[in-house]
């Protein structure tokens, strides 16, 4: 479980954490006999990183060639808006609650670190709202797609 919550981290860091939670599950299935996992799951799973890194590729060509570069400070400051963000909505909608929560509060910090070091600089080296707005919607699809793997295979796992 921890390396589905490290698999949504990731993409708000410009990482590929669909793909993360894709071996994750493909090395939990293969160690339990593809009992809980089966190829059905495991191809929709595919499918789902196909869509995220197809749409993800799809917008950089519209905007920002890549994700943008944090520093130490800045990605604590996303770890902890995701950790807040899991906090506030984990204790309402307890187990999904948790992984929403986490990806909404990563998306809101990174969403809030780009755009105030983007006003730290000086007119002409500004990214624009737009470029902005491009890259947190790279991480929203990305996301989205990895809040929805998640789901699918933790409730996998635990329904059978």
């Amino acid at each position: 479980m921890l390396v589905l919550f490290l698999g949504i981290f990731a993409i708000h860091l410009g990482l590929p954490g669909t793909i993360l939670i894709f071996l994750d599950t493909l090395v939990f299935a293969g160690s339990t006999g593809f009992e809980p996992l089966g190829p059905v799951v495991l191809v929709s799973l595919f499918f789902l990183v196909i869509v995220a890194e197809g749409g993800d590729f799809w917008l950089t060509s519209m905007g920002p060639q890549k994700f943008p570069s944090y520093s130490f400070g800045q990605g604590l400051a996303v770890l902890a808006a995701a950790v807040t963000g899991a906090f506030i909505l984990g204790r309402h909608l307890q187990g999904l609650g948790l992984f929403a929560g986490f990806y909404l509060g990563g998306l809101a910090g990174s969403f809030t670190v780009q755009s105030v070091r983007d006003m730290k600089l000086k007119p002409a080296f500004r990214n624009g709202l737009k470029n902005i707005a491009l890259s947190t919607a790279r991480s929203a699809l990305r996301g989205l797609m990895a809040l929805f793997m998640t789901v699918i295979a933790l409730s996998s796992i635990y329904t059978s």
